[in-house]
């Protein structure tokens, strides 16, 4: 088993029988905080700010502790680039 291969974290018979079972369904994650419509759209993304943090108000919470203050220019800044994870 090479690392990261299919067979991934599957130890036995019956992960890899129930992963064969499931592999080629959707992934349906009922509590994210992404944008659905997008989502839905499958359209992708240019970074990873935008999937995990652009619509996530736990983020956005956070950086208002952190001080980060939420002025639009402040937050069109960071909504795309990397320096928005720093």
């Amino acid at each position: 088993m090479a690392f990261l291969d299919e067979n991934y974290l599957l130890q036995n018979k019956t992960s890899k029988l129930l992963y064969e079972s499931v592999k080629d369904l959707p992934i349906l994650d009922a509590h994210n905080h992404g944008d659905v419509k997008e989502i839905v759209e499958n359209k992708g993304w240019s970074d990873i700010w935008q999937v995990e943090a652009a619509t996530d108000h736990y983020v956005w919470e956070l950086m208002r502790k952190r001080g980060v203050p939420e002025e639009k220019k402040l937050l069109e800044k960071f909504r795309t680039k990397k320096s928005g994870w720093l």
